[in-house]
């Protein structure tokens, strides 16, 4: 599948790319490009049936070619279009905890949202996901930040994004 690039600013329009669906065959280049960013995290499997979207962009800029001899330039060129960007869309979970404050004694709402916990861990093991993520409202996200990293959980160093998706 081929999809078109009308939706860009007009800049860009004139820009030589093919967008296509990934292949197998473009995991070794992904691979590349993932370890010369240099980011510190493996390559997930993207064989995961969690990855929903998985879309390349192939540059048929003549800047990808590197510069030919002059006696050279008469020659047919070869096609110059490879891979050099892919966006790759994983799904994970967002985690909501809704509970009342005024039930029971702080002990036993404690007590109870670990047995919660621990059912919604397994419920998401049982549904093939890799993990979920909860994102904290500013004015409980030390005191609870800190419980649910005994639990396990991590805090994510990298700052998130999100996007309604009209």
């Amino acid at each position: 599948m081929i999809f078109s690039v009308v939706s860009v600013p007009s800049v860009l329009k004139s820009v030589p790319v093919r967008i296509r669906e990934y292949e197998m065959s473009d995991l070794a280049t992904l691979g590349r490009m993932h370890a010369a960013q240099g980011f510190g995290y493996p390559l997930p499997d993207l064989e995961s049936p969690l990855f929903l979207s998985k879309l390349v962009l192939e540059d048929d800029s003549e800047d990808l070619e590197p510069r030919r001899e002059e006696a050279d330039q008469k020659s047919p060129r070869e096609s110059t279009s490879r891979v050099t960007m892919a966006i790759l869309q994983r799904l994970t979970a967002e985690t909501y905890l809704l509970h009342d404050p005024a039930a029971g004694t702080p002990r036993r709402r404690w007590q109870s949202f670990l047995a919660l916990h621990d059912a919604a861990r397994r419920a998401a093991a049982a549904h093939g996901l890799d993990d979920v993520q909860a994102f904290l409202p500013p004015q409980i996200a030390r005191a609870f930040g800190r419980r649910l990293a005994r639990l396990g959980w991590t805090r994510d160093p990298w700052p998130c994004f999100s996007r309604r998706i009209p």
